[in-house]
């Protein structure tokens, strides 16, 4: 074998592997599972032939092909655990080919602990780069009472039904006395957790592993209290106060962008009068520039030229003035300043009941953007194009924005037609 080198044969312009009467009583190299058995091998350049030659002779040196005695005794010692278990039917290799299709399933040997703290760190990390760290720490404090009675655990063990069920059980009780959201939002953060053990860049969990609370049941958490959308005679009121009062509130120019464009408040903090393109008749529109801070950071166009009236209320704003003079406090949140000032234009224009004024949820705070996407939902705009306006998916835009059942298409007409009156002195001074 050691003298047996390639030849090449001119006429068939192939190279060939000549073994004569010295046959190599070993497999396949190839990985068919048979011997081989020919003579002489042909191959179309030098190189193949080469290789063919090398692992033909590190087939013959390699002793693990053929089974001796003692792996006979294992095989047959293997073969009966599957009958006496009643797999009568299932051969080795299929034991085998098994084995290597999940053996990516082994799991990681850290305790959940060390997963906890790994990731916290890449959390913290994540908070940082993206410089939403204002609700980190409540992250933080959210996720570890979960987590800590199965500290000692190994992260593996929430493959396991039982433990599954216990960390469920132990959300529900110790969040049992808090609003049905919390525990909800409870739930939600140690599923991303366990994603995250999940994740091909982390590997604390095999990726086909199922999250193990992704069938158990949260919480019946009721339904919330329908998003605030103005009515139309609310939004022409609110409209005329911020008018009125825009001298001494300057907010003409938020509730424009908020009630009539849908944007966030933490959208406005920052926009410049350049972002409001009026110059072109045909194409005027509003540009969000991009953000480093809050939700949906890409940039993206408001387009106003199916909303003529949002031009004209642009058109009467003092442009003198800073487009939105408030700040961001210390903590990332709009200063005091413009809270007060929302709240005298709120009372002015009195079009929301005295419960809601002392109300500081989401569902007041975004009452303008709940009713531009109702209003455009009721006007006929199809999901994408809503969400590529105000900036939200689908799914939260479905969940939590809309209000389809407060407006008619002709309502929203209406809406998106409420015109400023000229003459400030036609306004009137309403009085809470």
């Amino acid at each position: 074998m050691k003298d047996i080198k390639p030849k090449y044969l001119k006429n068939r312009k192939r190279w060939q592997v000549d073994f004569n009467t010295k046959i190599p009583q070993v497999k396949d190299p190839d990985g068919n599972g048979e011997m081989v058995g020919r003579r002489t091998s042909h191959f179309k350049t030098e190189e193949e032939a080469f290789d063919w030659l090398a692992r033909v002779r590190k087939a013959q040196t390699n002793t693990d092909l053929d089974m001796c005695s003692a792996d006979r005794i294992e095989y047959r010692t293997a073969k009966d655990k599957l009958i006496e278990k009643g797999f009568d039917d299932t051969s080795l290799v299929d034991v085998v080919t098994d084995w290597l299709k999940y053996r990516s399933r082994i799991i990681s040997d850290k305790a959940v602990f060390e997963c906890y703290q790994l990731w916290i760190e890449a959390y913290e990390k994540k908070a940082k780069d993206t410089t939403r760290s204002g609700s980190t720490t409540d992250d933080l404090k959210r996720i570890r009472p979960a987590l800590e009675p199965f500290f000692d655990n190994n992260i593996g063990d929430f493959e396991q039904p039982q433990i599954a069920e216990e960390l469920a059980k132990h959300i529900r009780t110790h969040w049992k006395d808090n609003k049905p959201t919390t525990l909800r939002n409870n739930f939600t953060k140690v599923k991303q957790f366990l994603n995250w053990c999940k994740r091909k860049d982390v590997k604390l969990l095999p990726a086909e592993t199922p999250n193990p609370l992704e069938d158990l049941s949260e919480v019946e958490v009721p339904l919330g209290d329908a998003p605030y959308v103005l009515s139309v005679e609310e939004a022409r009121e609110i409209m005329h106060t911020a008018h009125l009062t825009d001298s001494r509130c300057h907010l003409l120019p938020y509730m424009i962008l908020h009630c009539l464009c849908g944007l966030r408040p933490s959208e406005v903090v920052g926009m410049k009068w350049e972002h409001i393109h009026l110059e072109d008749q045909n194409e005027p529109f509003v540009y969000v520039p991009q953000r480093t801070t809050g939700k949906n950071k890409r940039a993206r166009k408001v387009m106003l030229k199916e909303f003529p009236a949002v031009v004209e209320w642009f058109k009467v704003c003092d442009w003198s003035k800073p487009l939105f003079p408030y700040k961001r406090n210390e903590n990332g949140k709009m200063d005091r300043n413009f809270y007060d000032k929302r709240r005298i234009v709120l009372d002015e224009a009195v079009v929301l009941t005295q419960d809601a004024k002392k109300d500081s949820s989401n569902n007041y705070d975004d009452f303008g953007r709940h009713s531009c996407a109702t209003y455009l939902y009721a006007a006929g705009y199809n999901q994408k194009t809503i969400t590529e306006r105000i900036g939200n998916s689908s799914k939260v835009l479905m969940k939590h924005y809309l209000n389809p059942e407060s407006a008619t298409e002709s309502q929203a007409k209406e809406y998106f037609s409420i015109m400023p009156i000229k003459s400030a002195d036609k306004l009137v001074n309403f009085s809470g």
